[in-house]
């Protein structure tokens, strides 16, 4: 394996390293450290009940979307793009960003599930809580930006095709 190669495989290793990292630090140093008192419950009312419905309901279908987005950019990329046809470098970036903003919108999904799982332990109810609306807005939004991304992607690539 030539050494050019092998500096691309590290460069990605590190990149995806330091993602996981922020992903972390993001985790330790703000949601599980935001402070807070809530009122103990002993069970939920049926207006807390459906309110947890819709929430569990929206992390479900951002999640869906996201992971639908990634099958979406792989499908286009191994359709248009061939080994005769290799993918330039302003889409190569395109694609990485959707792929990073629609794992980023799984993961934080998965720390907004994770979090409604606490509250519900520690019993009380306020899907409110900094530690359980931060994961579920950033789930969406970075889901918007990969969307975006994927937008461009195609956009790019079928401009590509017209010229």
């Amino acid at each position: 394996m030539p050494i050019q190669s092998r500096r691309h495989i590290l460069r990605f290793y590190a990149t995806a390293l330091a993602v996981v990292m922020v992903f972390a630090a993001f985790e330790a140093l703000y949601v599980a450290k935001v402070s807070f008192a809530e009122e103990e419950i002993g069970a939920l009312s049926p207006l807390q009940d459906k309110q947890l419905g819709i929430f569990v309901e929206m992390n479900h279908l951002l999640s869906t979307l996201a992971t639908a987005s990634l099958a979406a950019m792989g499908a286009f990329l191994f359709h248009r793009y061939k080994a005769s046809d290799p993918l330039p470098l302003y889409q190569l970036w395109r694609a990485i960003g959707s792929c990073v903003f629609s794992g980023l919108s799984l993961y934080c999904g998965y720390l907004s599930y994770d979090k409604v799982v606490w509250m519900l332990d520690q019993k009380f109810f306020n899907l409110f809580n900094p530690r359980i609306l931060w994961p579920g807005r950033i789930q969406f939004w970075a889901f918007v930006v990969s969307v975006f991304f994927i937008a461009d992607f195609i956009f790019g690539a079928l401009r590509k095709e017209e010229s």
